[in-house]
């Protein structure tokens, strides 16, 4: 669950891509018990957050502790069922025109690229 990097904690967090698309309250272990994390809207797989002072102590400074490093790891859904891909293409058609998809801006980049 936890991995120590010196007096920091990290900790992955798996989130839907539904929460982390739309923002979400989370619960996030600790070394200390559970506590609640707001995620904003459109966060995506890889992003960090840091809980201060829930890492580990800092035997050099009395008192002190590191932080702990959340990083968010969006599920992608599996066993989707035919009214979903049907709900998630239509979805992806209204991204496309909406024109701010990093993946059709990279896909336009690759094409100019070979052009």
């Amino acid at each position: 669950l936890f991995e120590r990097d010196g007096t920091a904690i990290i900790c992955d967090l798996p989130v839907s891509m539904i929460d982390a698309a739309l923002g979400a309250k989370l619960d996030v272990p600790t070394v200390d018990g559970v506590v609640k994390m707001s995620i904003p809207a459109g966060s995506q797989s890889g992003t960090l957050f840091r809980l201060k002072n829930r890492g580990a102590p800092d035997l050099r400074r009395r008192g002190s502790r590191g932080d702990q490093i959340v990083r968010l790891q969006v599920e992608t859904p599996t066993g989707v069922t035919r009214k979903q891909k049907e709900l998630l293409r239509s979805f992806d058609e209204m991204q496309k025109k909406k024109g701010d998809s990093l993946v059709s801006g990279f896909a336009d980049k690759v094409r100019e690229l070979y052009d």
